[in-house]
Parts: C-alpha cells; structure tokens; sequence
C-alpha cells in the first residue's frame, strides 16, 4: 500500500480519485461496508481508489480530554487497511491549520484542487472541518456545487444496532469481548514489544510474555482472557492477564501473557495479543500456591474455549 503523507506530495496528485473519508478508528464492520463501496464505486467510475484519514484522531488534538481511547494505533490501522486491499492511502498531519479549515475551505482546498477527487464515499455520521460543521448533508450540498459525487452508505446494523467505534468501546470497556469482535469483524488485538517483567510467572511454572503496548489502546476491564498470539507469522494459543498484579502488590497496569506449549525467546519481539473471551476478573489471592492453581483452572478454561471456538476466531 502506498501511504502519502507529505503535503508537498499531495498537492502533486494529478490522478482522478475516488476518495473515502473518515477516521476508521477500530475498522469495523460498518467501516469495511463503506471500503467495500469505495472499491465498487471506483471501478464503476474507473477512478484511483484511495483512502484519505489523519494520523491522530482528530480530538486527540482540538479536546484532548475528549478523546476516547484507541481502538488502533495508527501502525495498526494501516495494517488494517492493507488487509481490506486499500492500494492507496493519505495520511495527512492533523494540526492547528487544518483545524482551523471550514468545510468549504477543506473539500475545495484539499479534496478539489489536490487530491483531483471526483467521488466520495463516507459513513451516514461523518463529519469534517472546523468545529465539525461539515456534516454529511452539507458534503453533498458541495459536491453539486463543484461537480464531485457523494455518497452516504447507510449504517451497518448487528441485532437491531447501529455498528460504531463507540458501540464497540462500550463492549470491550465492560469485558464483552466476543460480542465486540462480531462487530469489528476481527479479534480486538494489542500488540507491542515483549519486554523483561519481574518472572514471577516464571517462578511458578507459567512463564509470561510482557507486553509493552500503546497506553492510549482501550483495554478491556483487569482479568485474565484466552487470547491468541501472533508471532512471526505463527499463531499460539494462551491466556493473558490485565492489571495490576494484587498478589504480588504490583503499582503498574501490566498485560502479561502466558503462552501454552512455548519455549522461545521472546524478548524484544513484537507480539500480537487476540482476545477472544473474558475469562475472570482480576483479583487478589492470599498465597502463591491458591494463585497457582487458579492459573491451572484459567489454563483448562481457555484450552475448552480453543478447543470448540478455535476455528470461528481465526476465520
């Protein structure tokens, strides 16, 4: 996939394009409709499909004590997008000057003159330039002002709601797992780099992997999850634990994952953490030996789970 991120280069653009706008924070499934339309439409048209977003979320930088937290990073996001067959994506800078931009000035100024974009595609809730003024309608009032398709896909039902980022948080927020990977369409994942812990669970016969992820990622609530790990291409299946450690009075939130039949070293290495199902909450235990067996009985949970859902996770 090719990523356009300077603004130098974007205003060089001399292709006719049809251009999906959005923030695609989490690419659900109501995301991957609108992709789905943006691929149909730019074939139909015969224009260079692309995707045009921002590296932040846009109240990250304008209400910064609004800004829910992320269903993606941006790394994630573009791979993401890559698995949805996006040949082409502009990922501009969002800072002060474009969010002082009014909605004429950013479709014309930037869609327009820049990018050539002919159609657009967006979600039924989009909405775009400063203060978020634009919205949809006023999108396709522009579009018949300066001869540029709109479209508006429809929302993406599930159960008779409205598929969203937001719904989305609110599952994983209260430990909703499975029902928040129906709608993403895909296992929530965390991933970063394995970094040295304390091997406390080593010390106990289950060896953990510690994450170091992005603290702006939603996290499910602390507790342990059959999870699926990603490494190298490989996937392992294991159980992970959110939080803070009570029984050995840890200070720091901590994603510690322990994988079952591995023996690698994992330290440095990027991993990707699957969640697939709640498990328990995290608690405090009054000795080792109970924390162990508990672990023992999380062990025998998740590999049940594997054992019948296995095959529906990793479709």
């Amino acid at each position: 996939m090719e990523i356009i991120k300077d603004t130098k280069e974007i205003s060089r653009q001399t292709e006719k394009r049809c251009l999906a706008l959005g923030t695609f924070d989490g690419l659900h499934l109501g995301h991957q409709s609108v992709l789905k339309r943006l691929k149909e439409k730019a074939a139909a048209l015969q224009l260079k499909p692309a995707v045009f977003t921002f590296n932040v979320h846009p109240l990250a930088k304008v209400f910064p004590q609004k800004a829910p937290p992320l269903l993606n990073t941006i790394e994630e996001k573009i791979e993401l997008l890559k698995k949805e067959g996006i040949a082409e994506l502009f990922l501009l800078e969002f800072n002060e000057q474009i969010a002082t931009l009014s909605p004429e000035q950013f479709i014309k100024g930037y869609l327009l003159d820049q990018l050539q974009t002919k159609q657009i595609v967006v979600g039924f809730n989009y909405t775009f330039a400063k203060e978020r003024k634009g919205t949809v309608q006023l999108l396709q009032n522009l579009g018949e002002q300066y001869g540029m398709g709109v479209e508006i896909v429809a929302p993406f039902y599930h159960n008779g709601e409205v598929v969203s980022s937001t719904r989305v948080r609110k599952l994983i927020n209260s430990g909703k797992i499975e029902e928040a990977n129906v709608i993403l369409g895909y296992p929530y994942f965390i991933q970063g780099a394995v970094v040295h812990g304390q091997k406390n669970g080593r010390k106990m016969g289950y060896p953990t992997a510690n994450v170091d992820f992005n603290p702006q990622k939603a996290l499910p609530p602390n507790g342990v999850y059959a999870v699926t790990i990603e490494w190298k291409e490989k996937f392992f299946q294991g159980i992970a634990n959110i939080g803070y450690r009570p029984t050995f009075r840890g200070k720091n939130l901590s994603l510690e994952v322990h994988i079952f039949s591995f023996d690698d070293n994992l330290y440095d290495e990027t991993i990707k953490v699957n969640f697939c199902k709640e498990i328990r909450a995290e608690r405090l235990f009054n000795d080792i030996n109970q924390l162990i067996e508990q672990i023992k009985l999380d062990t025998s949970i998740a590999q049940k789970y594997f054992k019948s859902f296995l095959p529906s996770i990793n479709k």
